[in-house]
């Protein structure tokens, strides 16, 4: 909840930020997301839809893990930040129902932006954009 968290530990929040991503997935609960997003954020609808869909197939995910890295911070002001990273998803299963496992391969995502936002709860994901 410190203001200047962002400038002074811009990795280690934004994998605190996403790993309690992983594990609202792993956990397949979708209120663990209100630990990662701002009220408002553009991203989380998308991830509530996603846990939705995994709730109503039944299925689960497996070892998912996201990995900051290159964090860098840009600017901010006490309660607004933006960060530049890229986030490594190792390799990850999700299980079906009927048994089944099925691999996911490893990816990169970014560099992209994140703008956060300092909730009266902590700083929160508000904002997600591809590096221009």
């Amino acid at each position: 909840t410190a203001s200047d968290s962002p400038r002074i530990a811009a990795a280690g929040l934004l994998q605190a930020l996403v790993d309690a991503r992983a594990l609202a997935y792993a956990a397949r609960n979708p209120v663990l997301l209100d630990l990662v997003y701002a009220p408002g954020a553009s991203r989380a609808g998308a991830d509530r839809n996603n846990l939705a869909a995994v709730l109503e197939r039944g299925a689960t995910y497996l070892g998912l893990s996201f990995v900051v890295k290159d964090a860098v911070f840009l600017d901010g002001t006490s309660d607004v930040a933006r960060i530049r990273a890229t986030i490594y998803t190792p390799a990850y299963e999700t299980g079906q129902p009927d048994g089944r496992r099925v691999a996911h391969a490893s990816e990169a995502v970014g560099p992209s932006v994140f703008t956060l936002s300092l909730t009266q709860d902590g700083w929160r994901i508000l904002g997600l954009a591809a590096r221009s």
